[in-house]
């Protein structure tokens, strides 16, 4: 959780919606597991945050607010 709280520092408060880029969880998957590596070229990670609850999703697809 401290990582995502820098990552809020350089990106203003919560309350926003972003994506990490050069993401570390998606390194992580990535070294953890060969499938997922060779198959989530196009995964981005994102982030959607408000002042109660941080929702991090991984997908090649950018998630859809309603």
């Amino acid at each position: 959780m401290n990582a995502l709280w820098g990552i809020f520092s350089k990106n203003g408060s919560p309350g926003k919606t972003f994506v990490v880029n050069e993401s570390p969880w998606l390194a992580e998957l990535a070294r953890a597991d060969s499938l997922f590596a060779e198959t989530s070229h196009d995964v981005r990670h994102y982030v959607i945050a408000s002042d109660a609850e941080v929702l991090e999703v991984l997908s090649k697809y950018p998630p859809h607010i309603a």
